[in-house]
């Protein structure tokens, strides 16, 4: 059984604990690096000290547990503890910096391995359910990192999609802010674009995550991340479950 993330980490199965930190994705935003715990289970760990902060952490790992719960193909997401004192292994000290920022809970992506990026030829050949079921996240999520050049879908050796890298949805700062909701495909999504727009969904009906659904999402997520939205996960509950609702309206 997983540790309480918001815990403290005394105790908790070194399969979330970072023992390794192996290489870095210098072709990713905010630059991941590849890392492993002692039992050796891999994850492309994303760092609270990058880009979007903590703030940028919990809003990734929802967007994935929501997506994951529409019924896409993702890796496996869970947060995973950096040691504080972690030492230097990879990369210089800008790099070493931004580690040294990260210490607590990161955001740990389990590695795929033998994967590769689908090519705009491997875009037009994915299976319908999954492209329906891609474009239906992305608009509820409204993920606007999804383009012919950087589609964010991996193909394992079986030639099976899988989904990646929600951290450009704009959902929850929305939520936040009070803004105005939409659910329109954003504008640079590759199914936006022919001939991959003849294969657009003639369904967008979900199965919209229930209360205690997303209430034990937010459980998962450590105090930190919850801490840097400055509000509760009662609050935050209400939020997404009035999203939702406006989305089951929309459509």
């Amino acid at each position: 059984m997983s540790p309480a993330p918001s815990a403290a980490p005394t105790g908790a199965p070194s399969e979330v604990v970072v023992a390794r930190m192996l290489t870095i994705f210098r072709g990713c935003r905010a630059h991941p690096a590849l890392v492993e715990t002692a039992t050796g289970a891999r994850y492309l760990l994303k760092f609270a000290g990058a880009g979007a902060g903590r703030r940028g952490l919990l809003s990734e790992f929802l967007a994935s547990r929501i997506a994951v719960h529409l019924g896409l193909p993702m890796p496996a997401i869970r947060p995973v503890y950096l040691p504080p004192g972690f030492p230097w292994q990879v990369g210089n000290d800008e790099f070493d910096d931004m580690v040294q920022r990260s210490f607590g809970w990161n955001l740990g992506v389990a590695h795929l391995a033998d994967v590769r990026v689908a090519s705009p030829v491997e875009l037009g050949r994915l299976p319908a359910e999954f492209l329906a079921r891609l474009e239906l996240a992305d608009r509820l999520l409204q993920n606007v990192d999804r383009a012919v050049a950087n589609p964010n879908v991996l193909l394992d050796a079986a030639d099976t999609p899988w989904a990646i890298d929600f951290g450009a949805c704009l959902y929850l700062e929305r939520i936040l802010g009070g803004t105005k909701f939409s659910f329109a495909l954003p504008a640079n999504q590759f199914l936006n674009v022919e001939p991959y727009s003849k294969r657009r969904a003639t369904w967008l009906r979900a199965d919209l995550p229930a209360r205690a659904t997303v209430r034990a999402w937010l459980d998962e997520a450590p105090d930190p991340w919850i801490d840097s939205v400055s509000r509760t996960r009662a609050q935050l509950a209400e939020g997404l479950i009035a999203y939702f609702a406006s989305y089951a309206a929309w459509r």
